[in-house]
């Protein structure tokens, strides 16, 4: 069946599948002979053999299941059903790719496919009897032809949309799809990559597992961006930029327009502890990008937080330092959107107002 949208029904003309003699790869549950793992063969077998008719019994068993084609919620159903892992709806499914009632890689409103669909919102953990393991429902889906690399409509493949979740479910579906051909090093949305989104979110299980299955650590997005750039701005703590460092990342690292994390670390809303570990681990308070901007500069310019202010000064951090410019700490908080009690805050530490 051709892909489209949810509204598309599948089609229910005779089965190219039933006039073929050429059998579909089955996938190796492995664990002995389980009766999911039996019905998926035997299945399989029947739906391969010569002469078999397209009105099947286990069609009609499974189309009732989820609902009949005619139904405007079959593909919704569908979809459903690879989410849960349901066993009875699941084996459904299984049946309507195997008779080609519908496709394999079958695509949603979104355009991703049924993988992308348990990517986005399967949990690892099942009820054993209740649900098929997430593990068995990406590789039975990736043997019947679903494509762990395929893309939607914003170009985000299934390891992508993972990536994207902070969960503690996350690591399990990617090592799933991982062991299914799916590209850890794969870019999406701005040129970023799995690491990039489990780096910003601060899941170190999901960091590691990316990086035991060959992702490339420093990697740039679209902005010049890499994980340490992201982990200072989004971390509300100090332990991804830790692990980060222990796994080889530089942190003088500069972005498009030469920012460093320290930059990135200084506008961070959450935490400076992003900021504190940087430092710790040799970043300098006074770095400079392209425009001699510093991280007080920054800090000047956006924050809030008047309190950081007299920590940033306790760090070292010089408040008569000049921008290419010439202007100074106060300049750029008194045009850009800091908060009246930051600008207070910078003349108490010693930034000069004669200077504006």
């Amino acid at each position: 069946m051709s892909s489209g949208s949810d509204s598309d029904v599948p089609s229910s003309g005779p089965s190219a599948r039933a006039q073929a003699t050429e059998r579909r790869p089955v996938v190796n549950l492995g664990g002995g002979s389980t009766h999911l793992a039996a019905a998926f063969r035997s299945m399989a077998i029947a739906a391969t053999s010569p002469g078999v008719s397209t009105d099947h019994p286990d069609v009609h068993r499974a189309l009732r299941t989820l609902g009949g084609p005619d139904v405007p919620g079959f593909l919704p159903a569908v979809r459903a059903a690879c989410v849960s892992g349901n066993m009875d709806k699941f084996a459904a499914v299984r049946t309507l790719i195997i008779f080609e009632k519908v496709g394999s890689d079958q695509r949603f409103g979104d355009g991703g496919n049924m993988l992308h669909a348990i990517a986005a919102d399967a949990t690892h953990a099942v009820v054993p009897g209740v649900q098929v393991p997430v593990l068995e429902r990406i590789a039975i889906l990736a043997a019947l032809g679903a494509n762990p690399n395929a893309t939607d409509q914003n170009g985000n493949t299934p390891m992508l949309i993972a990536a994207k979740r902070n969960d503690g479910d996350v690591v399990g579906v990617v090592k799933a799809l991982v062991a299914q051909g799916a590209d850890v090093n794969i870019a999406g949305e701005g040129a970023n990559m799995p690491i990039h989104y489990a780096a910003g979110k601060d899941n170190i299980p999901l960091v590691a597992t990316l990086l035991e299955n060959g992702a490339r650590l420093e990697v740039v997005n679209q902005k010049c961006n890499s994980p340490m750039h992201l982990a200072a701005t989004f971390s509300d703590n100090g332990r991804m930029i830790d692990f980060l460092v222990q796994a080889g990342h530089r942190i003088d690292i500069g972005d498009l327009h030469d920012n460093h994390p320290i930059h990135h670390a200084a506008l961070n809303a959450v935490s400076f502890e992003p900021l504190r570990a940087l430092l710790r681990h040799g970043a300098n308070i006074n770095q400079h990008n392209w425009n001699r901007l510093t991280p007080l500069h920054f800090h000047a310019s956006w924050a809030t937080n008047a309190d950081r202010v007299a920590e940033l000064q306790a760090l070292g951090a010089d408040f008569e330092a000049l921008t290419d410019e010439g202007g100074t700490v106060l300049h750029d908080a008194a045009s850009g959107k800091a908060d009246p009690q930051v600008i207070r805050a910078l003349i108490a530490c010693g930034a000069n107002p004669k200077a504006l």
